[in-house]
């Protein structure tokens, strides 16, 4: 996306681009952190399927699905 030069900004009492940067990189960016939150989502699912192993009873199986699921959770929230 092309920004407009210098001295078109003074229609808008401006003299130069008022919000300056990249807008390829920060759409990179923004792909970039996309790309990261899919693969949290996958891990996570991975992880839940695990912990719903019917093969696997026991104590530390139990803890194992109420620790690693209940974060999973959270990974999930804050990367939806």
């Amino acid at each position: 996306m092309r920004r407009p030069p210098v001295h078109e900004w003074a229609v808008l009492d401006e003299d130069g681009d008022p919000v300056p940067g990249d807008p390829d990189a920060v759409a990179l960016l923004g792909q970039s952190l996309r790309d990261v939150a899919q693969d949290i989502q996958r891990e996570a699912g991975d992880v839940e399927a695990l912990c719903g192993v019917e093969s696997w009873k026991s104590k530390a199986a139990k803890l194992k699905e109420v620790l690693v699921v209940d974060r999973a959770g959270n990974v999930v929230h804050l990367y939806p």
